[in-house]
């Protein structure tokens, strides 16, 4: 199963992001594969392919983590591109300064999956929210100013549980399905009625 652990974005975060694409959508030389509205959320950590047989425990792993986790702020105010040098691969959209107590959340996260011998990040966290993948760039330089320069609505929601789902590789693009949440403040998994 191939997993990661997000926060699901609110309506108004979706339509602020989604109208991201009219003002790239006709700069020359790029080609550029939009995040389905469905689609965006900010990631707390990608797990990649784990075994089936350790998402009960995971699940009771992160239900602890969330019982520890504060309600946190999302502000989603800046864009940038990823990576910092060379063609850009990815256009992202973010907070300016982000809640310490997102950080602490991803921290619990970590604990978590690290306790069911899943493997902790070695990068810092940089909270974002994919917006496109860059399938190619000859503009010039013109994608990246464009990008780091695009007008967005500030929008915020409250955090009050994370998600696991399931990414699940088509030639038509991944598909997702929610697993479990996990409201912050108590251990009481919310499970889907996904195959265990």
């Amino acid at each position: 199963m191939r997993l990661f652990i997000a926060v699901a974005l609110n309506p108004e975060l979706i339509r602020g992001l989604s109208a991201m694409r009219y003002q790239l959508g006709a700069l020359r030389g790029t080609r550029l594969r939009w995040t389905a509205s469905d689609h965006l959320h900010l990631t707390l950590k990608f797990l990649g392919e784990v075994e089936p047989s350790l998402l009960s425990p995971l699940c009771d792993a992160l239900g602890q983590a969330a019982l520890g986790a504060s309600e946190a702020t999302l502000v989603i105010e800046r864009t940038g591109v990823f990576p910092a040098h060379g063609p850009v691969r990815i256009i992202w959209a973010g907070p300016a300064e982000p809640d310490p107590r997102l950080f602490a959340c991803v921290e619990g996260v970590e604990a978590a999956c690290a306790e069911v011998g899943l493997a902790r990040e070695k990068r810092p966290f940089h909270p974002h929210v994919t917006v496109a993948r860059v399938s190619f760039d000859h503009s010039r330089g013109a994608l990246r100013t464009a990008a780091q320069q695009l007008a967005l609505t500030k929008a915020r929601q409250s955090v009050r549980e994370f998600v696991l789902m399931e990414s699940v590789l088509a030639p038509e693009g991944a598909r997702y399905t929610l697993l479990a949440r996990f409201p912050f403040g108590t251990d009481e998994t919310q499970r889907s009625s996904a195959p265990s």
